[in-house]
């Protein structure tokens, strides 16, 4: 009955009513065949309402039968958005040690998956802070395949959010040190170590900044470590960050910076952070760089920021709603889906955004990310999606 329309209507009704008895005689007969009902086109929809019906006791022993197929059904099309539920429910000490002897086994090949990366970011969510050691100390085993993929780029984010000072952070930090000048080249690394950054201070991340020390100037001219070294000058701990300047403030670096669309952004958050004396100084020197530059557009836009009359150059481009990455680096999530045995249909939500500067920003935060579901990175509910269970309507 599970695995068709109508069967799944029917028992979604009975499940609705909310009879003790007919709760459990449909939850004892899901159990016999779970992991192959949550991945039926009709019968995960049975299974996330019946998930939501459960008492606790229930719902461990649905969990653990899940845990011989777990990373089948994440990955699955259709059984991630009723694991992704199931998921979302758990609150029990009990729970919470079987899901996470599951997830030590699979969550770095889940987070590289295109589904399975919602179902681990919905366990970490229902975790709370801290994220469990166990499951960081295998996120920084494997940081450099997970952060150089954009659905893992979603989870190790979520990770730097739930991880709190200690030896897990410590071992996180660690790891982007050792790899900070890859990771900030990367076009997806370099989310990594500006949400490290946004999270954690720069206080915590010096490690990081001088590991990028004597390097600015060439990450300065290149698209993706170019909000690194931007990010790095505003927030830098005083002492790091009059190096940074000093380093930057040669009139070999700045002619250089000034000579790139990119490093253009740098030389201009350079003369936000330095002493009113040295800023004067900055300007001369991009004052004569410029009259040798043959590019006229970028001189009319330098003559702006100069005299004060305009903002710093930005240019539309359009922002990625999972991770604020670029239109060119984006990648396919699963989308919002109806529930076939409520004939729902729903399409997917284009993403209208805000245009920001050329590369679509440092971050995902805000507004911009919010109208994506079923990614707990953006603050949505998950899974939890229109038509996801049958209406009193139908």
């Amino acid at each position: 009955m599970s695995k068709t329309q109508a069967g799944s209507k029917l028992l979604q009704k009975n499940l609705r009513k909310g009879h003790p008895s007919v709760i459990k005689d449909i939850i004892e007969g899901l159990a016999t065949e779970l992991p192959e009902i949550m991945c039926n086109m009709y019968g995960n929809y049975l299974c996330s309402a019946a998930f939501q019906s459960c008492s606790a006791l229930q719902r461990l022993r649905l969990l653990e039968t899940t845990s011989s197929n777990f990373c089948l059904i994440a990955k699955d099309k259709w059984g991630t958005h009723a694991l992704q539920v199931l998921l979302s429910l758990v609150c029990t000490s009990e729970e919470q040690s079987v899901l996470c002897r599951l997830l030590e086994e699979y969550i770095v090949e889940l987070s590289c998956d295109p589904h399975g990366t919602h179902v681990v970011q919905r366990a970490l969510l229902s975790f709370g802070t801290p994220c469990p050691d166990v499951l960081l100390q295998e996120m920084s085993k494997s940081l450099a395949s997970v952060a150089h993929n954009p659905h893992g780029l979603c989870v190790l984010k979520r990770c730097i959010c739930q991880t709190q000072p200690g030896v897990s952070q410590q071992r996180l930090l660690h790891e982007m040190t050792v790899q900070a000048l890859d990771l900030v080249q990367s076009p997806y690394g370099n989310y990594v170590i500006q949400h490290a950054l946004e999270e954690w201070g720069g206080d915590v991340c010096r490690p990081i900044m001088q590991a990028l020390r004597g390097k600015l100037s060439q990450l300065g001219l290149q698209k993706f470590s170019s909000n690194v070294v931007e990010l790095v000058l505003q927030m830098a701990p005083p002492q790091v960050q009059a190096r940074f300047v000093e380093e930057l403030s040669s009139k070999e670096n700045v002619s250089m910076l000034l000579s790139s669309v990119y490093g253009m952004h740098v030389a201009h958050q350079l003369l936000k952070v330095v002493r009113p004396e040295l800023r004067v100084v900055l300007e001369g020197i991009c004052s004569a760089s410029l009259r040798g530059s043959r590019n006229q557009r970028l001189r009319e836009k330098w003559e702006g920021i100069l005299s004060g009359d305009a903002p710093s150059p930005v240019s539309p481009s359009g922002v990625s709603a999972c991770c604020g990455l670029d239109e060119d680096v984006q990648s396919a999530m699963p989308g919002i889906h109806g529930d076939p045995s409520a004939d729902a249909t729903c399409s997917p939500v284009t993403n209208t955004g805000r245009t920001r500067r050329r590369r679509g920003g440092r971050g995902v935060s805000g507004p911009a990310g919010s109208h994506r579901l079923g990614l707990p990175e953006t603050g949505g509910r998950g899974v939890l999606t229109p038509g996801l269970l049958m209406t009193s309507e139908t």
